[in-house]
């Protein structure tokens, strides 16, 4: 754990506290409402329009504070339903996991906000978000800190809260997938946070009853062991090249459904900086009478240097998923989804993706597939409690299956 991280874990304590007595002394402030609230009143049947100016909307003072706390508490544990030591080796079984979170948002006014976040699961303890925002309208935003990435919607709800199964789509897949080193995860990690600016906004397209969002920002960048992306380093607060990674996205949202496109790039490697990366990631969700459907694909190249040689290669990584959630009851629902990750130009082997072939790799294109179904139960106190099996099939490892159950508790 590094003093950076005890730091902040102090700084979020005193900052909870500071913030109930700010609270206590400002209760008849309102709270400016962020683009997610605005929009969830909206479909809920907010005026809009020239029916919103004729309602009486209170005013919030520029010098008005309001302070929010919110986090989650969770366990989940999976089972490999696969005898063997050499197929239950294929999977990190980590046993009962806890996830531990906690965060603090302070509003001042319509035009400052700022948010702290921080986790503690597997991967130890992480500042996810540490930033600051300046609003001046709803047209544009300037973040400048630690934050959520604007890689899609997935990005931004790969909590247990949030989260409608235990594990996370292959094109996000960390340390619950099997035949994780293998593939080495992923296309790109979730929650992915990094150091930096961004600059966004939003305006409505009245013409077809929806909101255009955009945003583009400079950060650190993603780093990598030499070849493939490091997930974990990459959570570090350094930098290690001294080459920024940068990005955009643009989503279309209208009433009930949502339609978004990300980019970024940059450079990987130690040092100078010479091998690239280039991600891109569209999104969708779709929801209508008690269905939701949402889906994901993503795509990722990356640069290496040829061993023995002067020259450059890449390879390619790219996945998909599909999830649909039905209604079953207010407090059921059953969970379908479907997913797939793909590797070429790559050998797999006991340690990860590699540029060689040898003994103990596989050939230099690899696919997986997964079936998911899951049901989940909310209690009338909050508590989600989440249960899913999963099938996993390999273009050239065994198959098996996957039992998982999770609670999971945001306040």
């Amino acid at each position: 754990m590094t003093r950076f991280a005890w730091i902040c874990s102090v700084a979020v304590f005193f900052t909870l506290i500071f913030a109930a007595q700010l609270s206590a002394q400002d209760e008849g402030a309102v709270e400016p409402k962020n683009e997610v609230e605005r929009n969830a009143d909206n479909d809920a049947g907010e005026p809009e329009g020239d029916a919103a100016d004729q309602v009486d909307k209170p005013k919030v003072s520029p010098r008005a504070m309001r302070v929010r706390a919110k986090g989650e508490i969770a366990v989940y544990n999976s089972y490999l339903g696969t005898s063997g030591k050499e197929n239950r080796n294929a999977y990190n079984e980590l046993g009962m996991i806890g996830e531990f979170a906690a965060g603090v948002s302070v509003n001042k006014g319509e035009k400052m906000r700022a948010e702290v976040r921080v986790c503690y699961s597997c991967h130890g303890l992480d500042v996810e978000q540490a930033y600051f925002e300046y609003r001046p309208s709803s047209a544009i935003h300037l973040r400048v800190g630690r934050f959520l990435l604007p890689l899609g919607n997935t990005n931004a709800s790969a909590y247990q809260g949030t989260m409608q199964t235990v594990s996370k789509p292959l094109t996000r897949a960390m340390g619950m997938m099997m035949r994780s080193r293998e593939f080495n995860q992923g296309v790109l990690p979730a929650p992915a946070s990094d150091n930096g600016i961004s600059i966004g906004g939003s305006t409505d397209l009245e013409g077809i009853g929806s909101k255009l969002s955009y945003e583009v920002f400079a950060v650190r960048g993603f780093r990598s062991n030499g070849f493939d992306l490091n997930f974990i380093s990459s959570r570090d607060y350094e930098d290690h090249n001294n080459e920024p990674g940068y990005g955009a996205r643009i989503q279309i949202a209208g009433s009930g459904a949502s339609l978004g496109f990300a980019y970024t790039g940059g450079t990987h490697d130690a040092g100078n900086g010479n091998n690239r990366y280039d991600i891109a990631v569209m999104d969708f969700r779709l929801s209508f009478n008690g269905v939701t459907i949402d889906g994901e694909v993503a795509g990722r190249r990356t640069e290496f240097d040829v061993p023995g040689e002067d020259g450059e290669d890449h390879f390619n990584k790219a996945g998909a998923w599909l999830q649909i959630a039905f209604d079953v009851t207010d407090q059921w629902k059953l969970i379908v989804a479907g997913d797939g990750l793909h590797i070429g130009n790559a050998f797999l082997g006991p340690g990860g993706p590699t540029p060689t072939g040898g003994a103990f790799t596989t050939d230099n294109s690899n696919q997986v597939w997964r079936g998911t179904l899951g049901l989940n139960y909310i209690t009338e106190e909050g508590i989600l409690f989440k249960l899913a099996g999963e099938y996993w099939a390999f273009s050239d490892y065994k198959d098996s299956f996957v039992f998982q159950f999770g609670a999971v508790y945001s306040f």
